[in-house]
């Protein structure tokens, strides 16, 4: 009769301290094996000496003695089982389960967003995507950014270029505006201009459907820091009170709550699309190493817009386009002032 190497506690700390010794991890008997997988490994040997592991896979037949030797290659077999390779070192932590994330390596459509949302001090990534809603590649990557909204140590801004207008759809969200800052990120990055494009906090672009290249970015780019600024949203206006960096200006950015569209020409005609914080205002409001208070009337596009304040060194064009250092974000209340 078969019988579980976890109900005899001889034969499993034998087995601990053999497989340790060869450089792979095993937990206790009780404890999961280093496998990415959540499920507890159980090796099953009799006198026929087979292996399954908890997804019901049989390995090959093993010899008939349980010896420390053939438990160790018992244990390298249920880690191939696993899909995964034992761990190279003893003292490594076991690998998380990957839940969340497809087969073809990019996350699922339900995947949770990769850090946790409870509030963190300082200040806030800037995450910046040029899209059209003219554009057919462009859907997926607006749906990155509206996971990305999730996070809390993350602004998104949705920039619609305009140069895709010709098709025959006008996006009604889209400038010349924002068409100039993206040549201006071209100019000091990687001198490309296409859509859908990302950019983290003004330091590097990707292609913006690419959310393990995105979710990297954000992993591997500092935090910037919290932006000396405070915001007193009125009815018609914010009132602004804000110290710049001695090297950098200061952007104020007026973005919108996500909105749908119902797309009737051009490459997307058809489909309705959802633009997640598009950007109605972006203005300069300091200069380097100037503190100032300043009322800024709200856009009349606005339907329910957010600002959001962030430092970039001040540039000629008026673009700003360049590493972002510090940032705040400046919601406006819950319920609207009177």
């Amino acid at each position: 009769m078969a019988r579980d190497v976890a109900n005899n506690r001889h034969r499993d700390t034998l087995f601990v301290r053999f497989i340790t010794s060869s450089g792979a991890i095993l937990r206790s008997h009780d404890r999961p094996c280093p496998c990415p997988c959540p499920w507890p490994l159980s090796l099953s040997l009799s006198l026929s000496a087979s292996v399954t592991t908890p997804r019901g896979r049989r390995m090959k037949r093993m010899p008939r003695s349980n010896t420390p030797h053939n438990l160790i290659a018992a244990a390298l077999l249920a880690c191939a089982a696993c899909n995964a390779a034992p761990a190279p070192s003893r003292n490594l932590p076991m690998a998380p389960a990957t839940a969340g994330v497809a087969q073809n390596g990019e996350p699922s459509d339900n995947a949770p967003a990769p850090h946790s949302t409870a509030p963190t001090p300082g200040g806030v990534h800037i995450v910046e995507l040029f899209t059209s809603q003219g554009c057919s590649s462009c859907p997926p990557a607006d749906a990155v950014l509206a996971k990305l909204t999730q996070r809390d140590d993350v602004v998104t801004l949705a920039f619609h270029v305009d140069y895709w207008n010709y098709l025959g759809w006008s996006d009604p969200f889209s400038s010349a505006d924002w068409t100039d800052r993206q040549q201006a990120y071209a100019a000091k990055l990687d001198h490309r201009v296409y859509t859908p494009q990302l950019v983290v906090d003004g330091r590097v672009g990707m292609v913006g459907s690419n959310r393990l290249a995105v979710d990297a970015a954000l992993a591997a780019a500092p935090r910037p820091a919290q932006l000396a600024a405070t915001a007193r949203w009125q009815r018609n206006h914010v009132e602004l009170t804000v110290t710049a960096p001695a090297n950098a200006a200061v952007w104020l950015a007026f973005y919108d709550r996500s909105i749908s569209t119902d797309v009737m020409r051009g490459e997307n005609a058809g489909a309705t699309l959802g633009t997640t914080n598009p950007v109605r205002q972006l203005r300069r409001v300091a200069q380097p190493g100037q503190t100032i208070t300043t009322a800024i009337p709200i856009p009349d596009s606005c339907q329910a817009c957010n600002v959001v304040a962030f430092s970039q060194p001040a540039a000629n064009d008026g673009n700003g386009a360049g590493a972002i250092e510090a940032a705040i974000n400046l919601p406006a209340p819950a319920k609207p002032p009177r």
